[in-house]
């Protein structure tokens, strides 16, 4: 009798979509949350080396980027999507681009966290100067 009904129990199938979509379910949104995570990294550390390299020609080319300040300013507004303040934005007017040639640098760190996920990333552009 007792053999019995431990056959039947153990042959029982009622439940088993339940249990996997249980134990499968916390994975897949692991993936998801990876996968979105991943992507904002990606999207900020594009934004803020637009914006050093933005910023960067802005100081050799535009008049409205003369001083350190406003050079600092253009790269806050160029970074998209990252809200990087003015002092993650460092600037070097007389930097030596490549091969001896003099121009403006402009440096961008960005620390972005994405729920438990943080890293700092960092951005570097340097503009040669007109002559």
């Amino acid at each position: 009798m007792i053999r019995a009904a431990i056959r039947r129990f153990l042959a029982d199938e009622r439940g088993t979509n339940a249990l996997e979509l249980a134990l499968v379910t916390p994975l897949f949104v692991l993936i998801i949350i990876g996968i979105f995570a991943f992507g904002f990294v990606l999207w900020v550390e594009n934004s803020i080396q637009s914006a050093a390299a933005q910023a960067a020609r802005c100081a050799v080319v535009d008049n409205a980027c003369a001083s350190v300040s406003q050079i600092q300013n253009a790269a806050v507004g160029w970074a998209l999507g990252a809200p990087i303040a003015t002092a993650n934005v460092t600037v070097n007017q007389n930097a030596t681009c490549a091969a001896g040639v003099t121009g403006t640098a402009v440096a961008i760190t960005y620390t972005a966290t994405f729920f438990v996920i943080s890293t700092t990333m960092s951005a570097e552009s340097c503009y040669p100067a007109l002559s």
